[in-house]
């Protein structure tokens, strides 16, 4: 337990540092796997660290996504004054913050006791881990699509020739990329 209040000091010290070394060892895995070599995530000390790095790293990518989603949201609201298009913009931002607070908390809340996630051989309980990444997944693809198709309904009425709307909509759909 000391190990992760350790690790947990140290990312929230610094999170640059975190991401850049969790890329780095990311990089060194594939590159070796890409000459032949063994797999660096083989060896037990290190496959533990990935799981540890997971769970922070997960709530960082939730809360990241969070504010990514609602910042664009929030841009379209401020181009609409149209009820029903604030409405269905509003019911997004409601899902993704329900989603994203949920999701990237509920790694801390997987396995109990926390070191479970990474260590099975700790007696414990840990829920079912499928369903958890599935019913995220399902809802960030649904908030993806919505962000992506709103501009459709927001340019639709606009009395511009249809190769400008057709750039101003693309334009406004890569923003949601």
């Amino acid at each position: 337990m000391e190990h992760l209040g350790r690790l947990l000091r140290c990312i929230y010290r610094d999170p640059v540092w975190f991401w850049l070394a969790h890329l780095g060892r990311s990089f060194e895995e594939v590159y070796n796997l890409h000459q032949g070599k063994p797999s660096v995530i083989s060896k037990a000390s290190t496959c533990i660290d990935f799981k540890q790095l997971g769970i922070p790293g997960a709530v960082t990518y939730n809360m990241s996504t969070l504010f990514t989603k609602v910042a664009i949201l929030l841009f379209y609201l401020r181009l609409s004054t149209d009820f029903r298009f604030r409405c269905v913009t509003y019911a997004v931002m409601f899902v993704a913050v329900g989603y994203s607070l949920a999701g990237g908390f509920a790694f801390l809340y997987l396995c109990r006791p926390l070191p479970k996630y990474w260590d099975f051989s700790i007696p414990g309980k840990c829920s079912n881990f499928g369903a958890a990444f599935l019913a995220g997944a399902a809802l960030n693809v649904a908030t993806d699509v919505a962000l992506l198709l709103l501009p459709l309904w927001l340019l639709h009425p606009l009395k511009l020739p249809l190769r400008q709307k057709i750039g101003v909509t693309l334009i406004l759909m890569t923003g949601s990329l």
